[in-house]
C-alpha cells in the first residue's frame, strides 16, 4: 500500500482524484502548484502524517482538515490565505505549522488547544495581535512572527512558554513587552529589532540561557541594572540605533560577551566597567555617538580606511576599544593619586603630588608594578593632571556627578520596587488566566462550543446595552443643553426689551426738555407773554 506520494512542482490546480481513497498514505507533497482550493473530502486521510502545501494558490484551508488526526506536520506557506480554520485546533498530535508569507490577519484563539506544537512559523502577514490562548503551547520551542503588524504590549500568557527556545518578533510595532517574560527560561534566542520597544521589564535578568539579545531600531532610553544577571550566558548584544543615553555599570558583568553593538545612540559616555570587556569582543562598535570624553580630533585620520565608520568625534571602532582598555588601566590609579597622594608615604608626609613630573612618576611606577605601563598612556596622565589641577574636575569615564549618580540609582530603585509589585499582579494575572484555560481544555467538544456560544451571545447583550445607555446619556445631555439655550434666549430677549424701553425713556426725556428751552428762547427773543393777544404775530407765530 502506497505510504509516500511526492506530486510537487506539477503546475496541478486541482486537487487529484483518488487521493483520499489512499488510507495508508503518511506523507503528501504537493508544493509548487497551481491549486486554489482542496476538497471537503480531503479529511478522509486519516494516517497522514505529513502534508505540504507550500508554494500554492490557496486561498483558505478546509475545516475537513480536522479529520487528519494524524498529522505531525503542516506547510501551507507561500500561498494567500486569508485566515486559519477553527478547526485546526482538533490537529493534537501537530507539532510543526508553518504559515508564513500568508495574508493572515489573526491567529484563531483554539491555537492553544495544539498541546504539542513544537513549531510555530507565521513571519510575513498581517497579523495584528496575539491571542491570549498562545500561553496554552506547553511544549512550544520556536515562535517566528517577524514582519506582522504586531503592536502594543505582548501578551502577558507568554511567560507560560517554559520550553521556549527561540523567539523572532523583529519587523513588527511591539512598544513594552510583559514582565512575565522573565519567567521563559530557557529562552536563548530574541530577536526585537525593527519595533518601537521603549524599555526592557527588569524581569529580563531571570533568563539565564539567553544567549542572542537583539534590540537594534528601537526606543530604548536605557537598559535595567539587572541585565547584568546574564552575565553567565549572554554572547551577543545588538543595540544599535535606539535611543540610548547611558549605560549601566551592570553591562560590565557580562563576561561571555562576544559581540556589543552600540552605534548610532547618544551615548555621551560609556561607563568604566566597559573598558575590562572590550578586550574579550570579538566585535565591538560604537560609530555615531557623541562621545564627549573622547579627546578631540579631527575625521581626517589617515589611519582608518574606511571613513564610514568614524565616530562623530572622529574615532573609529577600534580606536574607542583601545581607548577604553587604556582608560580603565590610567584613571582609578590617577584618581588615587590625585586625592590620596603616595600609599607608602606616612599619614603626616602623604599629600597629594604638586607637580606634573611627580604625578607622571607616581602613577607610572604603579602600573609598572601591575606591569600594564606603556608610553601610549602617557598622554592620558598628562590630561587627567591637568583637568584635575588646573579645571579642578576629577574625570571620570562615564561622566557622571556623584549626585547625580545617586538620584539616578533612587529613582531606578523606586521604579525597580513599582516594577515588583507590577510583576505580582501580572503573576497573579497569569495563574488565573490559566487556570481558566485548563478548566476551558479539559471540557468536551459540545460543551466548548456551547460555551462559546453563550459568551459570544453574552458580548452582544452588554454591547448592545452600552448603545442603549451612550444613546440614553445623549439624549439627555441633548435636552439638558437645549434647555440652557432657552433659557440664553429668554434672557437675551428680556435685556433687550428693558434696553428698548430705558433708551425710549431717555429720548422722550431729552426732546421734552429741548422743547421747553426752545420756547423759553423764542419768548425773550420777541418780548411778549402771550401769542392770542396779537393777532399778526400769532399767525407768524
Amino acid at each position: 500500500c502506497l505510504r509516500s506520494l511526492d506530486l510537487s512542482w506539477n503546475k496541478i490546480q486541482r486537487f487529484p482524484r483518488g487521493i483520499e481513497d489512499l488510507k495508508s498514505l503518511t506523507v503528501l507533497e504537493l508544493a509548487g502548484n497551481d491549486l486554489r482550493r482542496l476538497p471537503d473530502t480531503f479529511g478522509g486521510l486519516s494516517s497522514l502524517q505529513v502534508l505540504n502545501l507550500a508554494r500554492n494558490d490557496l486561498l483558505e484551508v478546509p475545516a475537513s482538515i480536522s479529520g487528519l488526526v494524524s498529522l505531525v506536520r503542516l506547510d501551507v506557506s507561500q500561498n494567500r490565505v486569508l485566515r486559519l480554520p477553527t478547526e485546526i485546533g482538533e490537529l493534537q498530535l501537530l507539532q510543526v505549522l508553518d504559515v508564513s508569507r500568508n495574508r493572515l490577519r489573526a491567529i484563531p484563539s483554539r491555537i492553544g488547544l495544539l498541546r504539542n506544537l513544537i513549531v510555530f512559523d507565521a513571519h510575513s502577514n498581517n497579523i495584528s495581535r496575539l491571542p491570549d490562548e498562545i500561553g496554552a503551547l506547553a511544549k512550544l520551542e520556536r515562535l517566528n512572527l517577524t514582519h506582522n503588524e504586531i503592536a502594543g504590549r505582548l501578551p502577558s500568557t507568554i511567560g507560560s512558554l517554559r520550553e521556549l527556545r527561540r523567539v523572532s518578533l523583529a519587523h513588527n510595532k511591539i512598544e513594552a513587552l510583559p514582565a512575565s517574560i522573565g519567567a521563559v527560561h530557557k529562552l536563548a534566542f530574541l530577536d526585537l529589532c525593527q519595533n518601537q520597544v521603549g524599555e526592557l521589564p527588569s524581569s529580563m535578568g531571570c533568563m539565564r540561557c539567553l544567549e542572542v539579545l537583539l534590540l537594534s531600531c528601537n526606543r530604548l532610553t536605557d537598559l535595567p541594572p539587572s541585565i547584568g544577571s546574564l552575565a553567565t550566558c549572554l554572547r551577543e548584544l545588538d543595540l544599535s540605533s535606539n535611543l540610548l543615553k547611558l549605560l549601566p555599570a551592570a553591562i560590565g558583568e557580562l563576561s561571555q560577551l562576544k559581540r556589543l553593538d552600540l552605534h548610532h545612540n547618544q551615548l555621551a559616555a560609556l561607563p568604566a566597567e566597559l573598558g575590562k570587556l572590550v578586550p574579550q569582543l570579538e566585535q565591538f562598535r560604537a560609530t555615531h555617538n557623541p562621545l564627549s570624553t573622547l579627546p578631540p580630533k579631527f575625521a581626517n585620520d589617515t589611519r582608518v580606511r574606511d571613513q564610514s565608520q568614524m565616530l562623530w568625534s572622529g574615532y573609529s571602532d577600534g580606536q574607542v576599544a583601545e581607548w577604553l582598555i587604556d582608560v580603565a588601566d590610567v584613571f582609578p590609579i590617577c584618581r588615587d593619586a590625585i586625592l590620596f597622594g603616595d600609599e607608602e608615604e606616612s599619614e603626616q608626609e602623604k599629600k597629594p603630588p604638586q607637580s606634573l613630573r611627580s604625578f607622571v612618576f607616581q602613577v607610572q611606577s604603579k602600573l609598572e608594578e601591575q606591569g600594564l605601563w606603556r608610553e601610549t598612556l602617557e598622554p592620558l596622565v598628562h590630561d587627567f593632571f591637568f583637568r584635575a589641577r588646573v579645571l579642578g574636575d576629577i574625570p571620570q569615564l562615564d561622566s557622571l556627578q556623584g549626585m547625580n549618580a545617586k538620584r539616578r540609582a533612587m529613582r531606578l530603585a523606586a521604579r525597580d520596587a513599582e516594577r515588583a509589585e507590577i510583576t505580582k499582579l501580572v503573576h497573579e494575572q497569569e495563574e488565573d488566566l490559566r487556570e481558566r484555560l485548563r478548566s476551558c481544555y479539559q471540557v468536551g467538544k459540545q460543551k466548548l462550543v456551547f460555551t462559546e456560544a453563550r459568551l459570544m451571545e453574552r458580548g452582544n447583550r452588554f454591547r448592545e446595552q452600552r448603545r442603549q445607555q451612550e444613546r440614553a446619556a445623549l439624549i439627555e445631555a441633548g435636552k439638558a443643553c437645549f434647555a440652557r439655550q432657552e433659557a440664553i434666549a429668554r434672557d437675551r430677549d428680556e435685556r433687550r426689551r428693558l434696553d428698548r424701553e430705558s433708551s425710549i425713556g431717555a429720548w422722550k426725556e431729552h426732546f421734552v426738555k429741548e422743547r421747553e428751552e426752545f420756547l423759553e428762547e423764542f419768548k425773550r427773543e420777541f418780548n411778549f407773554k402771550d401769542l392770542a393777544d396779537d393777532h399778526d404775530r400769532a399767525v407768524m407765530f
